[in-house]
C-alpha cells in the first residue's frame, strides 16, 4: 500500500471582529508593534500607512492588511467620517509559512471590492448576535475568506534585525530625545558610519537619520494628542534643532503641519 500524509499543527488563535467611527482626521501609533493581524475594509474615508520609511495610500473601498509585530502609523482622513470593519486575529499562524516568507503591510487590490464590504459586515453581525453556531459560521466565512485573500497577497522574506541594528535602534529609542550624529550612533555600535548606513537600507529599508526623523514624529505627535505643550517645547523635547525643521519633518511624514495636526484634533473633540 502507498500511502500519503500531510499534517499542518495550527494553534487555536483569537478573533476580534470591529466595527470603527471616527470624524475628520485620526492618528493611530503602533511604535511598540502590533500583538495582532489585522484586515480592515474602508467603508468611509481614507488613510496613510506609514512603516519602515515607505507611505501606502489605502482610499475608501480599499481592504489593508496589517501583519502583526509591525511598527507602524495610520493617519486618517475623513469625508467627513471615517468608517471601517476590522478583524484581528492572534495568534497569526497563518502569516508565515515553513518557506521564512511572511505577508508584510499592504492594499489587497483585488480584493478592494464592495463584495469583501459586505462578506465584512456579514462576519460582523454573525459575531454580535452572541449565538455559538452564528460564531462559528462567521469562523468558517473569514478562514474562507483569509484562503481567497492569500492567494493575491504579497508575500516577502522575514528578515530579522542582526546585532548591530538591535543595538542602534535600542539606543535611538532611548535616546530620540537627545541630540547625536550618526558617527555617535555608529561609535556606539563599533563599527564605521557608513555601515551603520548600509545596514539601515538593507534591514529596514530607510537611512538612519530616516528612522530618527520617524521615532521623533511618533512621539511628537503623541505630544501633540495628549499634552497642551507648546510646539517649540515639543520640538525640544523630541530632540529636533529647531521648530522650523520638526514643522518641515512632520510635514514631510504626514502631509500637514502640527499646528494644523492639532487644529484638526481640536475640530474633531467639537
Amino acid at each position: 500500500m502507498i500511502s500519503q500524509r500531510y499534517s499542518k499543527t495550527m494553534c487555536m488563535v483569537e478573533i476580534c471582529v470591529e466595527h470603527a467611527h471616527q470624524k475628520n482626521t485620526h492618528v493611530f501609533d503602533a511604535t511598540a508593534g502590533k500583538v495582532n493581524s489585522s484586515f480592515g475594509y474602508i467603508l468611509k474615508g481614507s488613510t496613510l500607512l506609514c512603516s519602515l520609511g515607505k507611505t501606502i495610500e489605502a482610499p475608501q473601498g480599499s481592504l489593508i492588511y496589517i501583519p502583526d509585530g509591525v511598527r507602524y502609523r495610520s493617519m486618517w482622513t475623513g469625508n467627513p467620517e471615517i468608517e471601517q470593519y476590522c478583524i484581528h486575529m492572534s495568534p497569526n499562524k497563518l502569516s508565515r509559512d515553513t518557506s521564512g516568507l511572511y505577508y508584510p503591510i499592504q492594499v489587497v487590490k483585488e480584493l478592494s471590492t464592495p463584495q469583501t464590504g459586505r462578506i465584512f459586515e456579514e462576519i460582523y453581525r454573525l459575531f454580535s448576535t452572541g449565538d455559538r453556531i452564528d460564531r462559528l459560521e462567521a469562523l468558517a466565512l473569514y478562514f474562507q475568506f483569509y484562503a481567497e485573500a492569500a492567494k493575491h497577497m504579497e508575500q516577502q522574506p522575514q528578515v530579522g534585525y542582526n546585532a548591530i541594528v538591535a543595538d542602534a535602534i535600542a539606543y535611538i529609542d532611548e535616546n530620540y530625545m537627545n541630540a547625536f550624529s550618526i558617527q555617535d550612533l555608529a561609535d556606539r555600535c563599533h563599527v564605521s558610519a557608513s555601515h551603520v548606513y548600509h545596514l539601515f537600507k538593507k534591514t529596514l529599508g530607510m537611512t538612519p537619520t530616516q528612522y530618527i526623523n520617524e521615532i521623533r514624529i511618533e512621539k511628537a505627535a503623541s505630544k501633540i494628542r495628549h499634552s497642551d505643550m507648546t510646539l517649540d517645547e515639543i520640538a525640544l523635547i523630541t530632540g529636533f534643532s529647531s521648530t522650523s525643521y520638526f514643522r518641515e519633518v512632520f510635514k514631510a511624514h504626514t502631509g500637514i503641519t502640527p499646528a494644523q495636526y492639532r487644529a484638526n484634533l481640536a475640530a474633531e473633540k467639537g
